[in-house]
């Protein structure tokens, strides 16, 4: 909503994104084994470890890689839809263990949008 009032009320351009959480391009936990990982959705999945901190220092590995080049054009439900963009994509994680929350999240982000824009272009510019 507050992207639409910005949009029309202040005529900022609106943000687009091409991933949808911070896991995909820096955010990081830590178990208290020192395995890093960048989702607390799939902290203790081991094939998700994405580092070791161990005696101050932290070391990285390919899958790190993996989950910071993932965005939208990757995903193929998303590399099909308009509103991917805006919205940035479905959860990582929840696709990789399988949660089909896709679909639910797809709906609801495209009635919310489109609530917002009119609600926001009614109220703003009329």
């Amino acid at each position: 909503m507050q992207e639409s009032k910005n949009f029309f009320q202040n005529k900022t351009p609106w943000k687009l994104c091409s991933t949808s959480c911070s896991a995909q391009y820096g955010s990081y936990m830590f178990d208290p084994y020192g395995d890093i990982y960048p989702c607390l959705e799939i902290v203790g999945q081991k094939k998700h470890c994405i580092g070791i901190f161990s005696e101050g220092k932290i070391e990285w590995n390919s899958i790190k890689e993996y989950w910071h080049s993932y965005n939208v054009g990757k995903n193929l439900i998303c590399k099909e839809c308009k509103y991917a963009l805006l919205c940035g994509g479905m959860c990582r994680a929840k696709e990789i263990n399988n949660i089909n929350e896709g679909d639910l999240t797809c709906t609801l982000y495209k009635s919310a949008f489109s609530r917002a824009i009119n609600y926001s272009y009614s109220k703003y510019i009329y």
